[in-house]
This record gives C-alpha cells, structure tokens and sequence, in this order.
C-alpha cells in the first residue's frame, strides 16, 4: 500500500521555499589543507531559522591551471548520517 500524500504538501514547500528565500545564505568558504589531488573547500551557510549547513567542494588540481580552459565536472553529493562526518574538517570523500 502506497502512503498517501498530504493535500497541503505542495503549500508547506511553497511556504518553506519563501522562508529560504527571504534570508541571506550568509556563505562562508574555507579552504583545508587537503592532500593532492584535490583542492578541497568548507562551505557553510544559513539554511532555515539560521541553522549552519555545510557542504564541501572539492577541484581536481589538474582542472584549476591557470590559462586553461575551465570545463564541465561530474558532482558527487553526500550528506552526513545522524552522527555527522566521521572526522571534523575532512571531507567524507578524503581517503587516508
């Protein structure tokens, strides 16, 4: 049996949307010291009601030279589970 879909939910997400919309991200970007191949950034920002969101942008190094052309790049997205990344200020996806 399918669960069935509240009749408000298209007007909860409009809602939600239009809170979003009226405050500023506030984005902060930090570079780590990560090691090659990667240049690896800590972004955070204001999701709803000021709560800190984080996300990680990580460049491959042969991709930001300068004088080259930029190109498009696949993206990976990850999030952390109920007990957060495994190790505070690394990236979930910085192998050892």
């Amino acid at each position: 049996m399918a669960p069935s879909i509240p009749s408000d939910l298209d007007a909860f997400w409009q809602k939600t949307l239009a809170r979003l919309r009226s405050q500023p991200l506030e984005v902060q970007v930090e570079k780590l010291d990560q090691r090659l191949p990667y240049y690896v950034h800590r972004l955070t920002y204001h999701g709803l009601d000021n709560i800190p969101v984080r996300a990680y942008l990580a460049l491959p190094v042969d991709t930001v030279h300068r004088g080259r052309e930029p190109r498009p790049l696949p993206a990976i997205v990850g999030g952390p589970g109920y007990g957060g990344w495994a190790l505070e200020g690394v990236s979930p996806y910085h192998s050892t």
